[in-house]
């Protein structure tokens, strides 16, 4: 009996021991659970920063490259003005730019603006045959002389013959044009020639390459 009774109070005393060791340590197989879901939180997470991420990538690129694909830029103007102030000093000559907004009275021709041929004022040509000039910003338009600078000394005191540069793209093709003609013909055009300045036509189609 008194065997009986010590197995009886043992088994007690064990079972006690295994409710109260399972209320401290938890049940294994939750503790398990709980870290998976945390972790796939965590690698949610990540994942969701990493599509962020490439979407704000995405969108400076969509941001930043139409401006790079432009044959002229802000940019380039901006490397030209300063080509031409190295160039003048070599040449001993004094040149201003001309823009829509600013544009030269070039004997009675009033330049640049958008002419194109059959138009009511002096119509361009080159090699005796008329050509679409338009002005533009970023030397993109088709089948015309997109006229992206124009640069004269018309109106410096010197010398008795005057210059007047068209700086033009064509279908990608970078051509400065040049003309000192100082009267109308029964055409009404204004007769350009390719530059034969070398450093001024070189000079240009690098910037443009650029």
């Amino acid at each position: 009996m008194k065997k009986n009774k010590y197995l009886s109070i043992l088994f007690g005393v064990g079972v006690l021991v295994g409710v109260f060791s399972w209320f401290i340590w938890g049940n294994p197989q939750s503790n398990n659970n709980d870290n998976k879901v945390v972790q796939t939180t965590e690698t949610t997470d990540k994942k969701d920063d990493t599509k962020t991420t490439e979407n704000v990538k995405k969108s400076d690129q969509i941001e930043k490259e139409p401006s790079q694909n432009h044959l002229w830029t802000v940019e380039k103007a901006q490397a030209l003005q300063s080509f031409i102030g190295e160039w003048q000093v070599e040449m001993n000559q004094i040149y201003t730019s001309y823009t829509p907004d600013n544009p030269l009275n070039y004997y009675g021709y009033l330049t640049p603006k958008i002419s194109a041929v059959g138009s009511d004022t002096m119509t361009p040509a080159l090699n005796d045959s008329p050509i679409n000039v338009e002005w533009s910003d970023t030397g993109d338009k088709p089948d015309v002389y997109n006229l992206v600078a124009v640069y004269s000394d018309y109106e410096q005191s010197y010398p008795n013959v005057k210059h007047l540069y068209y700086f033009v793209i064509k279908d990608g093709q970078a051509l400065v044009l040049h003309t000192s003609q100082n009267q109308g013909n029964e055409n009404n055009w204004l007769y350009f020639t390719e530059t034969e300045n070398i450093d001024l036509k070189n000079g240009f189609k690098t910037i443009v390459g650029q």
